[in-house]
């Protein structure tokens, strides 16, 4: 055991001033204009990548906790390419050159970018020490159970209530519309026409929270029932990501409590990422998954998820030429307005016709449903600076509720913060901070319930 951690601490050290040398090179090559960009740089980015993960996984975190996991997705949705081109490093290339969505002579930047993004998103955790400055003190790290188990109870009803009432929606539309066996297109207009449904959809990420974060095996018996329809529903008619980042952040909080994983849900987690995920990707336009033949394809799934540094491209494409400004955090500012003041000062519709709705921005160059990422809209609004100063804030945020003492009622918030920040990763923030302000009403309404004027746990 002292050997294996002076190894670490070794490996540690070394991979430090290698990290920053690397992103002191690529801030110099942004600011010079330097676009190298060959096979040869693709294997070095590749490489690069997994010291990134590498230096995420040394960073005093607990293994899948919910920063570890918005981190590692970040860097594999940006690099995934590049992690492949360390192995098949003349068939990436070649991708890149003739994909129509790439902008290739835009790569390099986009790559600059994106390493320094991931880089200030590590440096902000690791730079946080905690309330304690002892090394060792995020292991030491628990959680104070609710002393009202009353508390607690309202919480997984409020959840339970989310799952059937959101069970039984999907259904009825699965059925009725028959959408099993329809295209992604109308799969998408069938769960995506009235914001009821899409508003019923994020309170079921929500009420995964805490069931994540109570979970036990009494709960899984009263939410398993539920649970399998959402999945089959979502899952079969193409809908990944609204069954897969839930289960995702919901995976990481309790990894996160209970400060252990477990080997079945990992290999469960490997089989969706690795087998699922690309089937359902490669077979949308011809129904989900009923029409879909199935392969273990690990290096097609990690460029699957790795595609969003080419929104980025376009992006950079756009704005060179002058077709768009930085938006100066209207991308972001403009739904969250139009998504709590009910359309009385500014409607959703209106948002969906202006620029700031970034999908209308990637249409100017006919590029669609290619989603976008939290890099690149950082990027669109303040530049490089905001992508420096807003990542590094990211980090350091998140470690300071990782590397403290938290209380259940915490955790379920933060558990809405890293929500809302993975399903940024890889699209646009778009309404989506309706993710933390249902978290927040969740943790109100079930806190006022059972405590009324007493007060609350913290």
């Amino acid at each position: 055991m002292i050997m294996r951690e002076r190894i670490k601490t070794i490996a540690n050290v070394a991979i430090t001033p290698v990290v920053i040398l690397f992103i002191i090179i690529q801030l110099f090559a942004y600011v010079a204009d330097i676009n190298l960009m060959s096979p040869f740089v693709l294997t070095i980015y590749g490489l690069f990548s997994i010291v990134l993960v590498i230096y995420l996984t040394e960073s005093k975190i607990r293994m899948f906790s919910p920063f570890y996991i918005v981190a590692l997705y970040t860097i594999i949705s940006h690099f995934g390419f590049l992690i492949v081109s360390i192995v098949q490093n003349n068939r990436v290339f070649s991708y890149l050159n003739s994909n129509r969505h790439v902008y290739i002579e835009y790569l390099p930047k986009s790559l600059q970018i994106a390493s320094v993004g991931v880089v200030c998103l590590i440096l902000g955790f690791r730079l946080n020490r905690g309330k304690n400055n002892n090394d060792l003190y995020y292991e030491k790290c628990t959680l104070k159970a609710y002393s009202n188990n009353g508390i607690y109870k309202k919480y997984i009803l409020f959840a339970l209530i989310v799952y059937y009432v959101y069970a039984a929606i999907l259904l009825y539309l699965a059925l009725k519309y028959n959408l099993f066996g329809a295209n992604y297109a109308t799969v998408k207009k069938a769960l995506s026409s009235g914001s009821l449904i899409v508003h019923f959809r994020t309170m079921f990420w929500v009420a995964t929270i805490p069931i994540a974060v109570f979970f036990n095996k009494r709960i899984l018996k009263r939410v398993i029932v539920p649970g399998i329809i959402i999945f089959l529903v979502l899952m079969f008619t193409g809908n990944r990501n609204d069954v897969l980042y839930p289960l995702a952040i919901g995976y990481s909080l309790y990894c996160y409590k209970n400060k252990k994983t477990s080997r079945l849900v990992n290999t469960i987690a490997i089989v969706i990422l690795f087998v699922i995920n690309p089937t359902i990707s490669e077979n949308r336009s011809s129904g989900g998954l009923l029409s879909a033949s199935y392969s273990l394809n690990i290096t097609d799934a990690i460029m699957e998820m790795g595609a969003q540094i080419r929104p980025l491209t376009v992006t950079l494409s756009l704005f060179s030429n002058g077709t768009i400004p930085h938006l100066w955090g209207m991308s972001m500012i403009a739904p969250t307005v139009a998504d709590i003041n009910f359309g009385l000062v500014y409607s959703g519709n209106t948002y969906r016709k202006s620029i700031y709705y970034i999908p209308n921005i990637l249409a100017l160059d006919n590029h669609y449903g290619q989603g976008y990422s939290m890099v690149s809209e950082l990027w669109l609004n303040f530049g490089l600076i905001g992508v420096i100063l807003i990542c590094f804030f990211i980090g350091y945020s998140c470690a300071s509720i990782e590397k403290k003492e938290v209380t259940e009622k915490q955790l379920m918030r933060y558990g809405g913060w890293t929500m809302m920040l993975f399903y940024w990763t890889r699209n646009s923030l778009q309404m989506n901070f309706e993710i933390v302000i249902f978290t927040y009403i969740m943790v109100l309404l079930c806190e006022k319930v059972v405590l009324g004027k007493r007060g609350n746990t913290g």
